[in-house]
């Protein structure tokens, strides 16, 4: 993957090979990195391009599963931590300053 975005010539060919079946269900997970540009904050521009993706499958009438821990190292950048809480009494708040844009 290309900045976290599908489009190489493996995936190209995974997407071919895909129109065999009938697919109905297919499962996403974005993890943290992605998501927030390596913990820099989100990457809208990749997210932009994940729904794009994930609407283009909703039209074709698959369900789309996205599955994501970003909420949490979205938090700690809001939060101005150095890393990502260890403990999880300490993830709430990271979790709750996340959701609460």
């Amino acid at each position: 993957m290309a900045d976290g975005i599908a489009n190489t010539t493996e995936e190209a060919r995974f997407v071919k090979q895909s129109r065999n079946f009938d697919i109905q269900r297919v499962i996403v997970k974005i993890g943290s990195s992605l998501l927030t540009n390596n913990g820099r904050g989100l990457d809208r521009t990749a997210i932009y391009e994940w729904a794009k993706q994930i609407a283009k499958l909703h039209k074709k009438g698959v369900e789309v599963l996205l599955v994501s821990s970003g909420a949490v190292a979205e938090g700690v950048v809001r939060m101005d931590l150095e890393e990502r809480p260890k403990n999880w009494q300490h993830y709430k708040p990271a979790l709750l300053l996340a959701k609460w844009d």
